[in-house]
């Protein structure tokens, strides 16, 4: 997946350099003491197909960013509803986060449905936010406020 650069530019992220060891890279990722990272492995467990993550985590204002990324074989099947959610529970219940906020280009629709399907509302959109190396996108900003979110 980080070398997919189409999936890279969707995450907001400019694409690095991929020669670099995978576990390396999984555990700098799972020792950040201002973040949380898991990999999203479907029930049956057999390979991962993603990974979510809380980063910039404000422990006095209690809320940080999260985020996902999946293999695009594995969108569209439920993988990203259930790991958001199982997200938003370890942020409320585990970290004791009251909001997570996100950015999400504003022509990625599929997420843009999960997102307000599981309760995050869009509070703003950045004009011409990030550039691909091809054009400029939008971003849109989105929140929700984890006591009232379904449980």
């Amino acid at each position: 997946m980080r070398a997919d650069k189409d999936a890279q530019h969707l995450l907001l992220a400019h694409p690095e350099s991929v020669n670099g060891n995978v576990q390396d890279w999984l555990q700098r990722r799972r020792s950040d003491p201002d973040g949380y990272f898991a990999v999203v492995t479907p029930a049956c467990g057999v390979s991962a197909v993603g990974f979510v993550q809380l980063v910039g985590i404000h422990r006095l204002d209690r809320y940080a960013f999260a985020g996902i990324a999946l293999l695009d074989s594995a969108r569209g099947q439920g993988f990203g509803r259930a790991a958001m959610l199982e997200l938003m529970r370890i942020a409320r219940d585990e970290r004791g986060l009251r909001k997570l906020l996100l950015y999400v280009r504003s022509d990625n629709l599929p997420a843009l449905q999960l997102y307000h399907a599981i309760g995050y509302r869009t509070v703003g959109v950045m004009r011409e936010q990030y550039d691909d190396g091809a054009r400029l996108h939008d971003v849109m900003l989105l929140e929700i406020l984890l006591a009232t979110a379904a449980q």
